[in-house]
């Protein structure tokens, strides 16, 4: 029987997540020679010195995945900048696949919703005083909106080969918490991760 793939994917999307965060993948990529994924444990992995965050983001994606644990079971935060005792981390875990996540940034756009004139009729509190009517424009001019957005990278590494499979940039609006940021950007990677027959 096969095992559960990675993102498991990362499950289905369910009513309980809508009105969650909208996400976009600005970009993708996949090895080329990688196949349909078939990890037997999943190490989910978030780079940020945050504790909490980190425990945050790192659980919601847990949840998402089968036969997978939160990397900071094995690699204590403080770890995180030393590339051979996050080795030894995912050594211990007994993990054959890693799934990374990394918050990139912040970036605003701002755009404008052009003016327009409305038209409205003038009134008159006689019927046959105002019989035949006028109207008069009213200018609305437009308003200015700046929103929010979030940028996550996600990498999918097999840790047996050593080979990233699976590379992807993202941008969340506004996301209303951290827990609603990775569960949109694991839809989002699902879908895109589907498509390319890796799931």
């Amino acid at each position: 029987m096969r095992r559960s793939s990675t993102w498991a994917l990362l499950g289905s999307i369910t009513l309980a997540l809508a009105g969650c965060a909208s996400t976009d993948l600005v970009s993708t990529w996949k090895e080329p020679s990688a196949g349909p994924i078939a990890f037997r444990k999943v190490l989910a992995l978030a780079i940020t010195k945050d504790e909490s965050v980190r425990r945050t983001m790192e659980d919601t994606m847990v949840k998402r995945m089968k036969s997978a644990e939160p990397a900071y079971k094995t690699i204590p935060t403080r770890d995180l900048e030393s590339p051979d005792k996050v080795k030894g981390g995912i050594r211990a875990s007994g993990a054959d696949g890693l799934v990374m996540v990394r918050v990139i940034g912040t970036t605003t756009e701002v755009s404008r919703q052009p003016g327009d004139y409305q038209w409205k009729p003038t009134s008159s509190p006689y019927l046959w005083g105002g019989w035949g009517g006028s109207w008069y424009a009213v200018y609305d001019p437009g308003v200015e909106v700046k929103e929010k957005f979030v940028v996550v990278e996600v990498n999918v590494y097999s840790i047996e080969s050593g080979k990233l499979l699976w590379a992807s940039r993202s941008r969340t609006a506004e996301p209303r918490s951290m827990g609603a940021l990775v569960e949109s950007i694991a839809d989002a990677n699902g879908e895109a991760m589907k498509k390319a027959g890796l799931l």
